[in-house]
């Protein structure tokens, strides 16, 4: 998105009602489904599987300034099954921020409890950045500082498990 986008979407945002969230139990369970399909069609084709927990920005005690940057967290039930819309879809709201952290935490969850029953790799990601505007210059997108400290997070954790023999 180029500037003039995101300050369109930041404005959109701002404008916008805070909404419940739609119920995300079939969203979740196909989340893990969709986690397991990949999991399988890398073990058919012999290829390494690393997840990834995704990190965000939301979290409930951001200043004012900061909460000015959020823009990607919208509803709109017309726009899809599940009610998430994109910002040319004329949402009809936003999870509080509350909600939005609570929402990516539940599906950081399903990944990380799937990767452990499955035994498949997976970087915690979320854990690992700080959710600070240094790291993020929206929601949940990188600044280069940010992307500087994925690269680095994701090069330590190859470092410490390099592929093994047969993978």
């Amino acid at each position: 998105m180029d500037d003039s986008g995101l300050i369109a979407a930041r404005n959109q945002y701002a404008r916008l009602a805070v909404a419940s969230l739609p119920k995300m139990n079939i969203a979740l369970t196909e989340y893990r489904s969709r986690i397991r399909t990949l999991d399988d069609d890398c073990r058919a084709f012999h290829l390494r599987c690393i997840f990834m927990t995704q990190p965000s920005l939301w979290r409930e005690d951001l200043d004012s300034e900061a909460r000015t940057l959020l823009c990607c967290s919208v509803l709109g039930h017309r726009t899809s099954p599940s009610g998430w819309a994109s910002h040319v879809s004329a949402p009809y709201g936003k999870p509080s921020i509350k909600d939005s952290e609570a929402m990516m935490s539940a599906y950081n969850d399903v990944l990380l409890e799937t990767c452990t029953e499955r035994k498949i790799e997976c970087i915690d990601l979320a854990a690992a950045i700080p959710k600070t505007t240094e790291m993020f210059y929206d929601d949940f997108h990188f600044t280069e500082i940010g992307s500087m400290r994925v690269a680095s997070t994701v090069a330590d954790y190859l470092s410490r498990a390099p592929l093994s023999e047969g993978k």
